[in-house]
């Protein structure tokens, strides 16, 4: 029995299509693991509160960043550098951290990066 061209070229596409639609299931669930794991939670702004202090000269008020850290996006190589890493009492105080992540301090705002791809995983404004 000889199977039309047109019937194994559409058996195809279908199977591709299935493919295609099983593989974006997966990389949906996975993102929508990741960002609800990666929330900070109010126990962790509250050592943040506690134990972060923003220094500032004497009476002044502590003015607000001037850079703009977004959740979703990556990074830059000169904002990444110029980050300081959260004091080490403070992360020893906090939860286990997300594998693969770092916690740094960019102007005002904790931030949790993915590393090694520097994106932004969440953001805690020490100064509302």
């Amino acid at each position: 029995m000889k199977i039309p061209l047109y019937a194994m070229v559409l058996t195809s596409l279908m199977s591709a299509a299935v493919l295609q639609a099983k593989a974006e299931d997966v990389v949906q669930q996975t993102t929508t693991t990741t960002t609800t794991s990666t929330t900070f939670t109010p126990d962790e702004q509250k050592i943040f509160k506690e134990k972060i202090v923003i220094e500032k000269p004497s009476g002044t008020t502590v003015k607000k960043k001037t850079v703009t850290v977004t959740k979703g996006k990556k990074l830059t190589e000169t904002i990444y550098k110029e980050a300081r890493e959260v004091p080490a009492d403070v992360v020893t105080a906090l939860p286990t951290q997300p594998e693969n992540t770092k916690l740094v301090i960019i102007g005002n705002e904790v931030v949790r990066v993915s590393e090694p791809s520097h994106e932004v995983i969440d953001v805690y404004d020490l100064v509302p």
